[in-house]
């Protein structure tokens, strides 16, 4: 093959991966009850028992947030997220799915239950 060749179907390969890519995220958006909005912060997440530790949100609704992190979690925890500038917002969530990904993450998806002292 020359290489004008390879580069139209390295250039197909990518459009072909790129509509499943599509697809596939208009698949998930379709679940969704409520329409997200990508949300990127840092996260610490705890519950009773454990040491707090650090994940990332994901995306957020009005009722509901999505989070990556490193521990498989019970059905309550409470979220202290970072905004920013020395902003943050302690909140409390309700584990409504958790499916673990590769390498110990873990994705979770739930409804706020509302703010935390």
């Amino acid at each position: 093959m020359t290489a004008a060749g390879t580069m139209v179907k390295n250039a197909l390969a990518m459009v072909n991966a790129m509509e499943t890519l599509l697809i596939q995220a208009q698949v998930e958006s379709d679940r969704r009850e409520e329409p997200r909005l990508a949300f990127l912060h840092d996260v610490e997440i705890s519950w009773d028992g454990i040491e707090p530790f650090m994940g990332f949100t994901r995306d957020i609704s009005m009722m509901g947030i999505g989070l990556l992190h490193q521990q498989k979690p019970p059905e309550l925890i409470s979220l202290r997220i970072f905004l920013g500038e020395g902003q943050e917002l302690r909140l409390g969530m309700r584990v409504r799915w958790c499916e673990e990904l590769r390498n110990g993450w873990f994705a979770t998806g739930g409804d706020l239950l509302g703010v935390v002292e």
